[in-house]
């Protein structure tokens, strides 16, 4: 799912970049080609970006950073009395 929404953003960004063609056609039959920018589309862009860049910059709450840390020492602790087993060695 997450692969299409890349892929839509993808093309939504270059439809935004590039343009779109539109052929315009005249009541005596000739023809005009135009490129039209989607301004909606870049702007709503736009905000999604500055959302999304928005929340990247924020740092986790201190108790999530405490809690990974825990986590961390006590896993390593574990390696640390499974590596003392392995080795005659050590201890």
């Amino acid at each position: 799912m997450r692969e299409r929404y890349e892929r839509l953003e993808l093309a939504l960004l270059d439809r935004v970049s590039t343009g779109i063609e539109k052929i315009v056609r005249r009541k005596d039959g000739s023809e005009e080609r135009t490129i039209e920018y989607p301004d909606r589309l870049a702007v709503a862009l736009l905000k999604m970006h500055r959302a999304a860049t928005a929340n990247a910059g924020s740092t986790p709450p201190a108790a999530d950073v405490e809690e990974v840390r825990e986590r961390l020492l006590k896993k390593f602790e574990r390696l640390q009395k499974r590596l003392g087993k392995e080795d005659p060695e050590r201890g």
